[in-house]
């Protein structure tokens, strides 16, 4: 496994679409589950009348997301191609665990939208308030710049491999997904079925019409963001937990973290040692940047905290720390005409793991589609900048938010992991954000 190229990938879309299945019968065909696991799993879902979810029970083993069929938390495993080790981060996909899974896409280099085929399941996904859009806006804001769109159950009786039916979807997501700022030559597609296995591994003659690669074919192409190997090391925290001592996890952003080194953990300036490293399953001497990692720390200060959002960095290395800031943001879906966008108006902001509830400040510009500020002729024929009161329509605004907690943070030119946001309100994604300027 070492001697191959290591790509992590995160399992997104709307619930119901199939990820946990697909998931299931990528690892069964894959080797890691063998055909008498398998067999347990099909006896076991059968007592329960559930025989279609055998092969989601791979990825979900918690008995609560099995009894409801609904993943609650993110499944990892991994499994390898001709020619790279792959790591699966399986997201859930229902909308009251969207925190849960910006943390997986977090983890992630290339996002695999699934995509349901089955008549009205595509559309109630790809509708508004759906989770196929909002998960792409999401994995966008985590920093995944790479996306394989899978249409999955092609082979359901609404469907039975229509080429047509498989060329409006992807032409519809495509179209969205440009919108969002994924480059073309950053989309791929392809059809399959992840309860039959058609596609996924090897291409059959299920879909005659279709001469592209399946998908561990299409795996093994996908171009491997580039690694900051170089620089001073960080890496945002994404979760922690106990284990006879403090256990970090997290995705290294840039440099070499290594065992039984000194680093800084910022908010708080705390200084910690890492006193193990583990990288995927496997205990290392050090983690270089792609890597999702979990670190063990010893720490001798008395008032040490750490929280998702935290960042473990190089001493050499100056994060900044702020409860106020102005940022760039894209507004996807038009407010609530009854509780629309002021000065006062609170979000709860995601950036990475870390989850805290932001006020508006003020309201300093609406963008136009060069970028520049909009403005308007005064009574005396002057040029101005649009004085904005309300925001009641999508588009690009400048705003300064403060945050009810300190976060980690900075401008998205800097570091891109730490300057890019979403905001949320209820269980509805408004839009996106990159950080302009620590105030």
């Amino acid at each position: 496994m070492a001697d191959k190229a290591h790509l992590n990938i995160v399992f997104i879309g709307h619930v119901d679409a199939g990820k946990s299945t697909l998931s299931g019968q990528i690892l069964y065909l894959g080797g890691e589950v063998d055909e008498r696991t398998l067999e347990k799993y099909k006896i076991e879902a059968a007592a329960q009348n559930r025989e279609s979810w055998a092969l989601s029970w791979a990825m979900d083993i918690d008995e609560g997301e099995r009894e409801k069929g609904k993943t609650a938390e993110c499944g990892r495993a991994s499994f390898e191609t001709a020619n790279r080790t792959i790591s699966i981060i399986d997201a859930p996909g229902h909308k009251n665990f969207v925190p849960r899974m910006i943390a997986g896409a977090s983890q992630a280099d290339v996002a695999i939208l699934i995509v349901s085929a089955r008549k009205g399941e595509y559309e109630t996904g790809f509708e508004k308030g759906g989770q196929t859009r909002e998960h792409a806006i999401l994995v966008r804001t985590t920093g995944v710049s790479r996306i394989v769109i899978a249409v999955n159950k092609m082979d359901d009786p609404t469907v039975q491999w229509d080429e047509g039916r498989y060329t409006k979807i992807v032409t519809q997501i495509t179209k969205f997904l440009r919108q969002l700022g994924f480059p073309k030559n950053a989309i791929s597609s392809l059809p399959l079925s992840g309860v039959t296995g058609s596609n996924v591994r090897d291409r059959d003659d299920s879909c005659a019409w279709y001469k592209g690669p399946s998908l561990f074919e299409a795996l093994d192409a996908v171009e491997i963001p580039k690694r900051e190997s170089t620089g001073p090391m960080y890496m945002p925290i994404l979760d922690k937990y106990k284990e006879t001592g403090l256990v970090l996890l997290g995705k290294l952003q840039q440099g070499r973290l290594e065992k039984d080194a000194t680093y800084t953990v910022t908010p708080g300036g705390f200084s910690v040692a890492v006193t193990e490293v583990g990288v995927e399953k496997y205990d290392r001497d050090f983690a270089t940047a792609g890597d999702n990692v979990h670190i063990k720390i010893r720490t001798t200060d008395d008032h040490f905290d750490v929280h998702p959002g935290s960042v473990i960095h190089d001493s050499s290395l100056t994060i900044g720390v702020t409860r106020e800031f102005i940022a760039k943001v894209s507004i996807m879906e038009a407010p609530d005409p009854k509780k629309l966008i002021s000065v006062g108006s609170e979000f709860m902001i995601h950036l990475g793991a870390a989850e805290v509830r932001a006020t508006v400040k003020v309201l300093m510009a609406r963008l136009g589609p060069d970028g520049k500020a909009v403005t308007v002729t005064d009574m005396n024929g002057n040029r101005r900048p649009e004085r904005i009161s309300f925001i009641t329509k999508p588009g690009v605004y400048v705003i300064r938010f403060e945050t009810d907690m300190p976060l980690a943070m900075a401008p998205f030119e800097t570091f891109q992991p730490l300057g890019r946001f979403c905001i949320r309100e209820g269980d509805t994604t408004l839009g996106v954000g990159v950080v302009h300027k620590l105030a």
